[in-house]
């Protein structure tokens, strides 16, 4: 029925238009490219397509196909039936749909530019038109975007300085806006992953840059690209193989750092035991040596305070002189004695050409712990169930 009393009206329209023109009325052609008016918002390459509008073009058509008239000049039955004529063509081109083909806009992504063809498909009121004796042309056109305000093309990834820090398994990335493009520096936060803090060399991290359309459309910016893949590298690693190390830096600084504890805590002049025994003697020198090394893994990585531990062991002689006689020695005689002490550097790691990275103030070094032999400074090591331990050669 609704479809009947449209079509009756379109009649009493296609009548009217005709009355009032005075004459029968020719066959009129209404394009629908001319009446479309795409609306689009933000600069172009970032710009969304927000639908259509013919209102104002239909207007100027509609004046076109019900002719020159004075209304003014009309009878009251005249103009009723001339508000109608405009009335039925006012619904027969809202029955105008226009479908926007493989539209590129999505709730995430908007990235129309000038010179981007629409490509669009138009459905009417055929027996609407058939009624009022117009014939509707281009019902499937093209449409090429003109116009768009034109902004500044930012890639905020440019200059952007991400680095790793961390052990290979734990890694995070740092990332340094500092050279990057003002708006980057000031309005976009990037986004550094999920499985960021358990980074690992050799992982793809995809790094996301997030900011304001509306901030971005006000600084007359656009954005070329949201997200960018990083390979993970550069961290350092536990060692798989520590004699395939190279450890001489960090032997050479933990050397330097025990011989400066022994030497600033056992100097000439002071007063020293021999070995174990109560045999007290004034020190005339101090000879430290690097003795051996050892390498300790953890035993059980379900929990750890420290993943492994590097010991430098040292060999460091005193020479003196007897102070007081005793039934061993006799008052001013010369006596050496031999002790070892240790220094410690935890959670070892390597760079990727297996060397060695470690930071001075985290390694330990002391002159407590003193041991009159060998054996007992290993047999110390081993009552630590943690570890196994290793020679390092």
């Amino acid at each position: 029925m609704k479809a009947f009393r449209v079509i009756m009206a379109c009649t009493i329209a296609a009548t009217s238009i005709a009355a009032l023109s005075g004459c029968q009325a020719a066959k009129k052609t209404v394009s629908c490219k001319e009446l479309f008016d795409p609306q689009f918002t933000g600069l172009s390459g970032k710009a969304y397509y927000e639908g259509y509008s013919t209102s104002e073009k239909r207007a100027v058509l509609e004046k076109q196909l019900l002719g020159n008239v004075n209304t003014s000049k009309m009878s009251y039955s005249q103009q009723s039936e001339y508000n109608e004529a405009v009335n039925i063509l006012e619904s027969f081109f809202r029955s105008f749909d226009y479908s926007v083909i493989g539209s590129k806009d999505s709730d995430e992504v908007a990235t129309y530019k000038n010179g981007d063809e629409l490509k669009v498909k138009v459905t009417y009121s055929e027996k609407a038109a058939e009624v009022l004796n117009i014939n509707v042309t281009d019902t499937e056109f093209n449409y090429k975007i003109e116009g768009l305000e034109e902004g500044t093309k930012v890639n905020p990834f440019d200059n952007l300085k991400v680095t790793f820090t961390g052990i290979s398994g734990d890694g995070e990335v740092l990332i340094d806006k500092s050279d990057c493009h003002e708006f980057v520096k000031d309005e976009v936060y990037f986004q550094k992953g999920d499985n960021n803090g358990e980074l690992k060399n050799g992982d793809t991290l995809t790094i996301t840059a997030s900011y304001s359309e509306y901030d971005a459309t006000r600084s007359k910016i656009v954005i070329t690209e949201t997200s960018k893949e990083y390979k993970v590298s550069g961290l350092t690693s536990y060692p798989d193989n520590i004699s395939e190390c190279d450890l001489s830096e960090l032997n050479s600084e933990m050397d330097r750092l025990e011989t400066e504890q022994i030497n600033e805590h056992l100097k000439k002049g002071d007063s020293a035991y021999v070995n174990d025994s109560y045999e007290s003697f004034t020190i005339d020198s101090v000879t430290v040596t690097p003795f051996r090394y050892y390498y300790g893994e953890l035993k059980d990585e379900s929990w750890f305070y420290s993943r492994n531990v590097y010991y430098a062991v040292y060999e460091v002689k005193l020479q003196g002189k007897i102070k007081y006689d005793s039934s061993k020695y006799k008052k001013g005689q010369t006596v050496t004695s031999t002790e070892y002490y240790y220094a410690s550097y935890s959670n070892l790691v390597v760079d990727d050409n297996k060397k060695a990275v470690f930071e001075s103030d985290n390694i330990s070094a002391n002159y407590y712990g003193s041991y009159n032999s060998l054996k007992e400074l290993e047999k110390a090591f081993n009552e630590s169930s943690d570890y196994n331990y290793k020679i390092v050669k």
